[in-house]
């Protein structure tokens, strides 16, 4: 078996929160930070930090101190007369922004008080607010933990294909794949490696040019394919280790085997290579667990694709689970697992707004034609304006919005809510519509640049078809 590519432990798919997390350094417990690191500056206090890559220029912002690392043992400089005779570089995080941005820094762009600037510098004075919704249904219990357990980077990049990227958030490689400036990630079978020789020893034995599964969607250079973590383990394990470096609150603790894997490609003459992909638990209500498009791909439109094609299922899905239904009760629409990433709430609310207002926007017109077609008949039979006027107005409701667009209504109450558009009043929820307003929100989602084509969808839902071969080893 090719070097990385199998897991050393089980990986998963779902984004629920969950302490399973690997500590990053197993730390003694007489560990000392003032014997460690002799006149650094103590670990959690908050300084001045310098943001060279800000723009328009160098910006001071408000950081916290993570961690701290001798300059000698990072020169490889054995023998140092003093620990201090190198100096030191700090890893912080900035107060008020996501730790995708955390990093290292050198003492020379900290200060304890607020600095003197040089030409072209500037001064944050006061930080972003933290965002608390961002770990909506987390408690605080496990957010400690989580932050104290994957609080440093130990994979600063990693290359797939033609692409590097910057990593953005720790991942429970194996051990020997940790502490590594660059990991090497074979683009068709997802194995990983230290070493780019050991990828381009890798590339001419490796096969595979597709992901290990169906392909169950194609238009043009587009094509998605359908693995079950059943059956593609290592690929799927390999696949999550990637996903958890671009996603922080992603749990590593379920058996892939759990869950379905929809793999998003692009093809060329080489093959399909992976933009992204979503996974969804099998036997869920739920229609997505986990969502990422790979950071070489983002800001093409594959994010609103993904969410699109994961509702589209959901439809088919509906569809033939009414049809066989022998109580004839409807089933419910899915929706995306809890709790969301920053990222992850802001690609749904992109995606759920414009279908939302231009469905109440709809609506709001028909009720205004049925109500002045109304006054108009009664004026004509000369009643005064007798009776109500509402009678055949078309409903606006929660309910009718979740029908009407295919999202469930709790996500449809979450989004207008968010929205400003559904809002307590007296002690009830109501509808603030204004023509202006609504429009001005419809403007801020910008256009979606790829759809998808349900008629491209060659796909069976898996509980219907495929669970009853599924192995189950308590029959």
């Amino acid at each position: 078996m090719n070097k990385g590519q199998r897991a050393s432990q089980p990986a998963g798919g779902s984004s629920c929160a969950s302490a399973a997390s690997a500590p990053l350094f197993q730390m003694p417990r007489d560990f000392s930070w003032a014997e460690r690191f002799p006149k650094a500056i103590p670990e959690g206090m908050q300084v001045w930090a310098r943001d060279v890559y800000a723009k328009p220029g160098p910006l001071w912002k408000r950081a916290k101190i993570i961690f701290a690392r001798n300059r000698s043992e990072s020169k490889g400089i054995l023998n140092s007369s003093s620990p201090t005779e190198y100096g030191y570089d700090y890893y912080i995080h900035w107060i008020g922004r996501d730790r995708r941005l955390d990093c290292w820094v050198g003492e020379e762009s900290i200060r304890q008080h607020e600095p003197e600037m040089l030409p072209g510098e500037m001064v944050e004075r006061v930080p972003p607010a933290e965002h608390d919704s961002d770990h909506e249904g987390l408690d605080e219990a496990y957010l400690t933990e989580h932050n104290e357990n994957t609080k440093l980077k130990t994979i600063n990049k990693m290359c797939m294909g033609r692409h590097v990227v910057d990593c953005w958030y720790f991942s429970p490689f194996p051990v020997e794949y940790q502490n590594k400036e660059v990991l090497y990630v074979c683009e068709f079978c997802l194995a990983f490696f230290g070493e780019k020789e050991e990828l381009l020893r890798h590339g001419k034995g490796c096969s595979l040019r597709h992901p290990p599964g169906d392909e169950i969607y194609r238009e043009g250079n587009i094509s998605m394919f359908e693995v079950d973590g059943t059956y593609s383990r290592i690929y799927c394990e390999n696949l999550c280790y990637i996903a958890k470096l671009f996603l922080d609150h992603k749990t590593l603790k379920h058996q892939v085997g759990l869950f379905i894997f929809y793999v998003l490609t692009e093809y060329d003459e080489l093959g399909y290579h992976i933009v992204g992909y979503f996974s969804k638990e099998k036997y869920s209500k739920n229609n997505l667990s986990c969502i990422l498009t790979l950071p070489q791909h983002q800001r093409k439109g594959y994010g609103k694709f993904l969410i699109s094609f994961s509702y589209e299922l959901s439809k088919k899905e509906k569809l033939l689970a009414d049809q066989t239904a022998e109580n004839g009760l409807k089933r419910s629409i899915g929706g995306p697992e809890r709790p969301f990433s920053d990222l992850g709430r802001a690609s749904y609310m992109a995606w759920w707004t414009p279908r939302l207002l231009t469905e109440l926007q709809r609506r709001v017109k028909l009720a205004r034609v049925a109500r002045e077609a109304r006054e108009a008949k009664l004026q004509r039979q000369h009643t005064g304006g007798g009776g109500s006027v509402r009678d055949d107005v078309p409903t606006i409701s929660i309910k009718a919005l979740s029908e009407a667009v295919s999202i469930s209504q709790e996500d449809v109450f979450d989004c207008l809510c968010r929205l400003g558009v559904l809002r307590e009043y007296d002690g009830e929820m109501v509808f603030f519509i204004p023509e202006d307003y609504v429009n001005g929100l419809l403007k801020q989602c910008g256009k979606e640049f790829l759809s998808v084509n349900p008629d491209k969808i060659h796909w069976a839902p898996y509980e219907h078809f495929m669970a009853p071969f599924e192995f189950n080893p308590n029959a």
